[in-house]
Order: structure tokens, then sequence, then C-alpha cells
């Protein structure tokens, strides 16, 4: 099995010999999406029909299978190394935005991004003690006059 990347996509070519020519062919069995987690493996029956024996349609199905998961890790892998460049990309525009003469985040996108910064702070262990719970309410007799008892 052989796998061609052409632009956006992987294809899967299986090879076999062809004895009036006397060389080996290759035909075009299977087309991956090459980009992001590829979620399907196909069956033997999703490859190109009338081509192969059920026994080597089984075996393709389970390189590009293996082909796959060995895809999925490695875009896995790629996609967790980019993370501190699109953070930071993405501090530079908030911090932008706050600091422009017309903001466009509100209140409400403040917020968000005040919860998200302490939980990536608490998950990288710049805060280590625990959120501070509010102070609870105590209810003096006196508080309300019209609920207060006769004497």
């Amino acid at each position: 099995m052989q796998f061609r990347t052409v632009k956006g996509r992987v294809q899967c070519y299986a090879a076999y010999y062809d004895s009036s020519a006397k060389r080996t062919r290759q035909k075009l069995v299977y087309i991956l999406g090459k980009y992001g987690q590829i979620n399907t493996k196909p069956t033997p029956d999703q490859l190109t029909p009338d081509f192969g024996t059920t026994e080597q349609r089984l075996r393709w199905a389970n390189e590009i299978a293996a082909y796959i998961d060995e895809h999925n890790a490695t875009e896995t892998t790629e996609r967790v190394e980019r993370l501190p460049l699109i953070l930071r990309s993405n501090v530079d525009a908030i911090l932008a935005d706050l600091r422009s003469k017309t903001p466009i985040l509100n209140v409400w996108h403040r917020a968000r991004i005040k919860s998200q910064v302490e939980r990536l702070a608490r998950g990288v262990g710049l805060i280590t003690r625990a959120k501070p719970k509010p102070a609870k309410k105590t209810k003096a007799a006196t508080s309300n006059p019209d609920r207060a008892s006769p004497a």
C-alpha cells in the first residue's frame, strides 16, 4: 500500500502485478482527507469495487486503518504543540482590544476571559490555593423590624 498526498487529500494505492505488461502497477483504492482527525476507517466493501480478492481488500483496509491511527496520533501531537502559539496570539488580540479607545469586548466577555485565565493558571500551577469561598451572610435578629419578635 502506498499513500500519496495530493492537495488536501491522501490517496491510497494498492500494487498489483500486470502479467501482460510484466510489471507491477498501482490502482487507487481509497481517498482520505489530509487535515484534522479522521474518524472513520474503511471496510473492505468501501474500497474501489471490482478490484482485488476478499483477502487483499481486507489487508488493504487494515493498512489504511493503521495509517489513519498514525495520522491521528501525529495530528493530535501537532495540534497540542501549536496551542502555546495560538494562546499567545489570542492574548495579544484581547490585550489590543482592551487598550483600544473603542473596545469590542464587553463585561460578559471580560468575565469569561477572567474565569478561563484563572482555570489555566490553576492548571499550570500559578495558583495553588483554592478559590476563596464567598462569606456567608448572617441574619441579624433586628434586620427586619416587621419580623421582630414582640417583647
